[in-house]
């Protein structure tokens, strides 16, 4: 309940942030058609924390006892699916006006949200398998490397693509070597950055633990 809170409470602050962002904005027209303030107004922190918490509900309500013990339990499943069916909804029937105030990676984080749920009732083989475990381990490390990937492609882009065949790579061309180069990253962070981090934090807490506690002087006396 208090991340299903959570999530109301950051998704009204969004709203309330960006509206008085575009009221602000609006003085200026300039700024409120270019793309690079849309850019902004989409991404800033305000705008994103009610996807943030989306993934604190996440943690909270999907089960994980099923994804360990591949129950299926179909008499839930209503619960996913209409949730899955809410954010398909909210995508496709919500008025133009709403995506100025609404968060951009809202609604995809509801229909994620959706099917991880569903995902824990029901887990395909499709779906769960070595390859989304393996994502799923450096999917951190992914999430926060894959813009360099995205400057090195552009930079190999400028240097050999473009003086070789004359123009920039297309969409298809480039995402492929992104892909490649962002999970080979992702995969060096999490080997080299995240386990040995994950280690040392639980090192930390072992030692806070164990540590006796020194009496304070009300005890004593």
């Amino acid at each position: 309940r208090r991340a299903l809170a959570l999530v109301g409470l950051t998704l009204l602050l969004a709203v309330v942030a960006r509206f008085a962002l575009y009221r602000v904005a609006g003085t200026t027209a300039a700024m409120h058609a270019g793309e690079a303030f849309g850019i902004f107004a989409g991404l800033w922190l305000p705008a994103q924390l009610p996807v943030f918490a989306l993934g604190i509900l996440m943690f909270h309500c999907v089960p994980r006892s099923s994804l360990a013990t591949h129950v299926v339990a179909s008499a839930r499943l209503w619960r996913p699916l209409a949730l899955g069916a809410l954010a398909l909804a909210l995508i496709a029937l919500a008025p133009a006006s709403w995506s100025r105030y609404i968060p951009s990676g809202f609604q995809a984080g509801l229909l994620l949200l959706a099917f991880s749920w569903l995902v824990a009732w029901w887990p395909h083989g499709l779906v769960v398998n070595r390859v989304t475990q393996f994502l799923g381990k450096i999917s951190y490390s992914l999430y926060l490397l894959h813009f360099l990937a995205l400057h090195l492609v552009l930079w190999a882009s400028h240097i050999w693509f473009e003086p070789l065949f004359g123009g920039a790579p297309t969409f298809w061309q480039a995402m492929p070597w992104v892909l490649a180069l962002a999970t080979l990253l992702a995969w060096l962070g999490y080997h080299w950055v995240e386990v040995p981090g994950q280690a040392l934090g639980r090192w930390l807490l072992e030692k806070t633990a164990a540590a006796p506690k020194r009496p304070t002087a009300l005890a004593r006396g």
